[in-house]
């Protein structure tokens, strides 16, 4: 009977240790079964050519030496098209550049060169997009790494995984639409006084603006190919610029896509300007179609008037007109040596008390300006006034100065200067130092009354 027991004992115990070493196992199993690298094509951006690649797993891999694969004969080594360390750590990720159709296309991941196999352990991951049974998908579903071979990712600018680790298939990646590229023509800036205008492309395409109008209001339109020398086909970012009279005390400016003046359609009317006072003509139809704000908003503060704002800003707020520095020009605006009279005109944008300033006609002839006239001497802009004083009906050389320095040709002293009869009067050698005559041998004639017809930056005997 002990006999049997021992027996019974000894078929027991290695059981009991197979049990036990059983148990062992099962633990560096466990720890053997923690997931890996698991390397994943997490993006392709088919517009810029870039492929990412994360690793999804709980260790760190090396995949310079995986490869990317759209078809036989069609792959690339990753450390060849990696700039950066191709070595993983768990949910880092690397962008590659790689080459593929922006249409349809198949994107496999291998673990080795072995580009025809099926094992999940080499054909790590698969994608394709735009249309199904793209080469490959076949060993992609044989090795679980893609759904069906019918299922694709609807096309687009690039595809984004959205799944797990463990997850494969059409069902786990979104498509990203492209960006809709378009032309948007905007008026840049308009310089009134000179009677330019500059349109600019913001937009993301190339347009040829040659068949746009540019329009004042009805009967007064140019189409801009009529308006420019220069190529009106604009890249992104690209601006001309356009003659065209605008007014420059106040206007409103809009530039059509077509000659459908009277549209309100944004698709036509493009954009819109109005300066100097609201209530322009089409100002009604900008606003109808979003160009504008409002039909009583105008930009001030004088030209050029100039657009700060982004593509898709419009009205008053996204325009900054120009301030004018103040300046004050006084000029000889007429010589009547008949009746002995002068007259004195404000050409600058503010107000200037001409009281102290005199009239001057040689060394010792002289007469203040408040001691010629008992009219006021403070002159706005574009005002004038009469003055008494004897000059030479035949010749003379009439100079206005700011201050009783008559020797001087500072031209902040002696203003104007003119001469009539014959060249060669006293001071006009200081006029011509100083800018405001042209010639000592010049002078005007035709008398006895001269009027002075320039700007009031234009000096000389051609201005009378």
């Amino acid at each position: 009977m002990k006999k049997m027991k021992k027996f019974i004992l000894l078929l027991l115990l290695p059981a009991f240790i197979l049990n036990c070493s059983n148990d062992d196992d099962s633990i560096v199993i466990e720890e053997e079964n923690i997931t890996p690298g698991v390397i994943r094509i997490s993006q392709v951006d088919t517009q810029a050519d870039l492929v990412v690649l994360s690793n999804l797993g709980t260790t760190t891999t090396d995949i310079a030496d995986y490869f990317l694969c759209l078809g036989p004969g069609t792959y690339v080594r990753v450390s060849d098209a990696a700039n950066g360390n191709t070595n993983l750590a768990p949910n880092q990720s690397i962008t590659l550049s790689y080459d593929v159709n922006e249409a349809v296309g198949g994107l496999s991941v291998f673990s080795t060169n072995t580009f025809s196999s099926s094992d999940p352990n080499i054909l790590l991951d698969y994608l394709q997009w735009g249309a199904g049974n793209q080469a490959r998908v076949a060993q992609a579903v044989s090795a679980g790494r893609w759904d069906n071979a019918n299922n694709f990712v609807p096309v687009g600018a690039s595809y984004n995984f959205i799944g797990e680790a463990n997850e494969f298939g059409a069902s786990f990646y979104e498509t990203i639409a492209a960006e809709e590229t378009t032309p948007i023509v905007r008026i840049l800036q308009v310089d009134a006084t000179a009677d330019l205008v500059w349109l600019s492309n913001f937009g993301t395409e190339s347009v040829d603006v040659g068949d746009y109008f540019l329009c004042l209001g009805p009967g007064t339109y140019v189409r801009v190919s009529d308006a420019t020398n220069a190529s009106t086909n604009l890249a992104p970012g690209e601006n001309i610029m356009l003659s065209y009279d605008v007014n420059e005390t106040e206007d409103g400016l809009s530039i059509f896509s077509t000659n459908t003046f009277g549209s309100s359609d944004p698709n036509i009317l493009l954009d819109y300007v109005q300066w100097g006072a609201g209530n322009q003509a089409r100002v009604a139809q900008a606003v109808t179609a979003g160009r504008w704000d409002n039909a009583n908003n105008f930009v001030a503060n004088g030209s050029p008037y100039v657009f700060n704002g982004n593509s898709d800003e419009f009205g008053s707020t996204f325009w900054e007109g120009t301030e004018e520095e103040e300046s004050t020009v006084v000029r000889i605006a007429q010589v009547n040596a008949n009746t002995d009279q002068v007259w004195l005109a404000n050409f600058g944008n503010v107000s200037v008390d001409v009281g102290d300033y005199f009239l001057c006609l040689g060394p010792g002839t002289y007469v203040r300006v408040s001691d010629a006239t008992n009219a006021s001497t403070n002159l706005a802009p574009g005002e004038n006034v009469m003055l008494s004083y004897d000059v030479n009906e035949t010749v003379g050389g009439l100079s206005i100065f700011s201050t009783n320095s008559f020797g001087s040709s500072d031209p902040n002293i002696l203003l104007d200067y003119v001469q009539w009869g014959a060249g060669n009067q006293a001071r006009v050698a200081q006029a011509v130092t100083a800018g405001r005559w042209d010639d000592a041998n010049n002078f005007i004639n035709g008398g006895p009354s001269y009027t002075f017809n320039g700007n009031a930056d234009e000096f000389g005997s051609t201005f009378w």
